[in-house]
């Protein structure tokens, strides 16, 4: 198995963080992204070699111009030592040979009108486990292994009436 290489005319988006990202045309012209002359129906994204979706937003989604922006989600990394993932942009269809149609629209997030959206989000139930203590007597000869704590809680001592 070979690793996955970007390609050529790819462009790295750095991700720190979970959430939706939006890439301006301001800010893909400044970074050197050919704007102007990309078809938008073949701008795609890839994390880790698969394409991720995107959402083309704006006025027009024949052209890209300055009132658009690709959004798309992106994750935060969890490996220990890459204090970033990184995503690529690109603007060319799949390179892998084939002519076919439905590859030459990259992948796009689905879109949901707001009547199927407010039946399609459940009610969110969190469920929490929370671990309350009070430290106030030490005391140092129980348990006796080491190891062991030593703080306890308040005294509660019990009268016997009678």
């Amino acid at each position: 198995m070979t690793a996955w290489t970007p390609p050529a005319d790819a462009y790295r988006v750095r991700v720190t963080q979970t959430g939706i990202y939006r890439l301006t045309y301001a800010e893909l012209a400044a970074a050197g992204f050919p704007v102007d002359q990309v078809d938008p129906a073949q701008i795609r994204m890839f994390y880790n070699g698969q394409e991720i979706a995107i959402r083309m937003a704006g006025p027009t989604a024949d052209a890209f111009g300055p009132d658009n922006a690709i959004l798309f989600y992106g994750a935060e990394p969890n490996e220990r030592f890459a204090p970033t993932n990184v995503y690529w942009l690109t603007a060319q269809p799949a390179q892998d040979g084939l002519n076919r149609a439905d590859e030459l629209v990259g992948l796009r997030m689905d879109e949901i009108s707001n009547s199927r959206a407010a039946q399609a989000v459940p009610e969110t139930v969190a469920v929490t486990q929370l671990h309350l203590e009070e430290n106030s007597n030490y005391v140092s000869s129980l348990p006796m292994e080491p190891g062991y704590d030593h703080w306890y809680g308040r005294r509660i001592t019990a009268v016997k009436q009678g």
